[in-house]
């Protein structure tokens, strides 16, 4: 379990973004905990198409409401998954560094949840 997200202070209050928050979550960890590396690319993968997907589902939450800042915050996304691809594309070659996924995920990605998605509440 996450902890940093189960947390009711981290909550949005939209209970699709928080229950693809939780999803996401849920893969790290399995990515963090994994002992073998075909299991961690495997779970990489699913967290790269999933985290895509919810990028989308955000923005399209956010589009119908003129969402102030709608166009910094879909740039977000698109640098986040940049950066992600990067890491991905690292592990790809045979060059897998648990670290690098662990610093984006737990840096950079829960800095956009806790700083920006936040503010959809």
């Amino acid at each position: 379990m996450c902890i940093l997200l189960s947390l009711d202070e981290y909550q949005t209050g939209h209970a699709e973004i928080d229950r693809q928050h939780y999803f996401l979550c849920e893969l790290a960890n399995g990515i963090f905990q994994a002992h073998r590396k075909p299991t961690a690319m495997r779970l990489g993968n699913m967290f790269f198409r999933y985290l895509n997907n919810y990028f989308i589902t955000e923005e399209n939450i956010m589009r119908p409401y003129n969402y102030p800042g709608f166009a910094m915050h879909v740039e977000e996304h698109k640098q986040l998954m940049s950066k992600l691809r990067q890491v991905m594309l690292c592990s790809e070659s045979g060059l897998w560094v648990p670290s690098d996924f662990i610093d984006f995920t737990r840096t950079q990605l829960m800095v956009h949840i806790v700083e920006t998605d936040m503010k959809l509440c």
